[in-house]
């Protein structure tokens, strides 16, 4: 059987520790701005630690979308005749036309 978690309750609050000038919610609108949370699927979740680790493969993966970004117009300004699309379809063994 199960036991029952006692409830704790909250210690009493210092005297010196004056909050009445305080303001709800002060910086509320500045941390929304620059915070996002998302919700990972279970089998996502489960291949990481923690978040540090989740930040890092997603600024990882940021970097290798820009490097191939800046490799595909390089590309395609050295020879606009070939679309890089195509070609990275060729390279992976897929006929454009029929795998689409």
């Amino acid at each position: 059987m199960k036991s029952v978690p006692k409830k704790r309750s909250n210690p009493p609050m210092r005297k010196e520790y004056d909050f009445s000038g305080g303001v709800v919610g002060k910086y509320a609108k500045r941390y929304a701005e620059a915070t996002k949370v998302v919700s990972l699927d279970p089998d996502v979740a489960n291949a990481f630690p923690d978040s540090k680790s989740v930040n890092e493969a997603l600024r990882s993966l940021v970097r290798v979308r820009i490097a191939v970004k800046l490799r595909s117009a390089r590309d395609e300004r050295a020879n606009p005749d070939h679309c890089a699309r195509d070609r990275a379809y060729h390279d992976h063994g897929f006929d454009r036309d029929t795998d689409q």
